[in-house]
């Protein structure tokens, strides 16, 4: 389902990657909006979403998040960049 509150910390991070294309900036949204687990994944380089989809599907450790047990989620992506954001209550 979507989340609200995931996509405030999506809006965030896709801005964040602008500067730090890394994980790093994520950790410190952990556990926030009472979230008891989260994930994220990232993309860049990509045309469109369907494409970003695509490629997290064939990669072991972003597939793994698609396919996790996670009840929320949001993606937002801003120029060149996607930020999937997942987690549970």
């Amino acid at each position: 389902s979507l989340s609200k509150d995931l996509c405030t910390i999506a809006e965030k991070r896709v801005d964040e990657t602008k500067f730090d294309w890394s994980h790093n900036g994520f950790y410190k949204y952990s556990g926030s909006y009472g979230f008891t687990t989260q994930g994220e994944n990232l993309s860049k380089d990509t045309i469109n979403e369907e494409l970003t989809l695509d490629s997290w599907l064939k990669s072991a450790s972003h597939a793994a998040n698609l396919n996790a047990d996670y009840q929320y989620t949001c993606i937002k992506c801003k120029e060149n960049r996607c930020v999937q954001i997942f987690g549970n209550y």
